[in-house]
């Protein structure tokens, strides 16, 4: 398969697009054919070797959509050709990534392949922040400060999906 990889860490000038072995299943794995790949400032701490990549050639980013071309033994919850985006997905900017099955989540068909890479960080982000870190139920007033960028976005849609009211400051 073809996959952006870096062999070294670096500016973006390290990123090359490379052959690279397709991934094989475990039984509790689904093999997803990327059709996007999100970045995020994450992935520019491993490339810049901030943070560490366990070897070279290295395939970068998480945040996946795509759909499911093969299913592990154990997997009963999904089905190939099924729509699915996905979060914690090593080496999502090759053309195939295996990942747990229970990682994987339906994208509807009202969706790009584009939207549903992009969901995986503002929207596990603000959701973490506002029902885990937060707290926050139904009712209650949340204050969503410096309303900019995807957080915000996805932050405000879901407290008004969960009836809460709002105040905003930028």
């Amino acid at each position: 398969m073809k996959a952006l990889v870096y062999e070294q860490y670096g500016t973006p000038d390290v990123l090359r697009v490379k052959e690279m072995p397709t991934p094989t299943i475990k039984d509790n794995q689904v093999l997803i054919e990327v059709q996007a790949s999100g970045i995020n400032p994450v992935d520019t701490y491993f490339r810049k070797g901030i943070r560490e990549v366990p070897s070279f050639p290295h395939i970068p980013h998480f945040d996946v959509a795509g759909t499911i071309i093969e299913v592990g033994g154990n997997v009963t919850s999904h089905s190939i050709g099924d729509r699915v985006w996905a979060s914690n997905a090593k080496g999502a900017s090759g053309e195939y990534v295996a990942l747990d099955a229970e990682l994987a989540f339906p994208l509807t068909d009202s969706l790009s392949f584009a939207d549903g890479a992009a969901l995986s960080m503002p929207f596990l982000t603000a959701h973490l922040a506002l029902f885990f870190r937060g707290q926050l139920k139904s009712d209650e007033t949340v204050l969503i400060y410096g309303g900019s960028g995807g957080c915000w976005i996805c932050g405000d849609s879901i407290s008004k999906r969960s009836w809460c009211y709002r105040h905003y400051h930028s």
